[in-house]
């Protein structure tokens, strides 16, 4: 499956570091395949055996299509150590400390805004946008007005 090739990579020290970080968000939506729609079970393809040739006597496999293949397991922890079991646990661990999504998102509208990367002296103002955020409980129009509002966007 794929947390057990991700695991492989969470074993490397080198490799943890990241993905520690990046794999939980990962799992969390794990029930959704790569066009979007929900799943229980992986998908495997299915095969049939034939015989391959007279000279070998080695089988071969024909794909038959596709079945059934292990659960989906969406759990895993975050890197502060809380646990989650589903999407909607992971949603609840994330709408309790908003704050790294508001300044992801704040980042986002910055670059998408100016044209430009985030650099080590927006960092300041990337933070107060952030901090003005929380009195209206971080509404995109509030962030937006704040974003429009400060010095790096009307000077980039």
């Amino acid at each position: 499956t794929i947390r057990e090739i991700l695991d492989k990579h969470r074993a490397a020290e080198q490799c943890a570091v990241c993905h520690n970080k990046i794999d939980p968000p990962g799992y969390a939506l794990e029930n959704y395949d790569v066009i979007g729609g929900f799943r229980e079970r992986y998908r495997v393809v299915a095969s049939d055996e034939e015989p391959g040739g007279a000279a070998t006597g080695a089988a071969k496999k024909k794909p038959k299509g596709f079945k059934p293949g292990p659960p989906v397991d969406p759990s895993d922890k975050l890197p502060t150590g809380e646990a989650f079991h589903s999407l909607e646990d992971f949603k609840r661990l994330m709408i309790a400390h908003p704050e790294p999504i508001v300044r992801g998102l704040t980042e986002r509208l910055l670059i998408y805004s100016t044209g430009h990367a985030i650099e080590f002296a927006d960092r300041a103002a990337v933070t107060a946008i952030v901090a003005s955020g929380k009195q209206s409980n971080y509404g995109m129009r509030s962030l937006i007005h704040a974003v429009v509002q400060s010095e790096t966007f009307q000077n980039k």
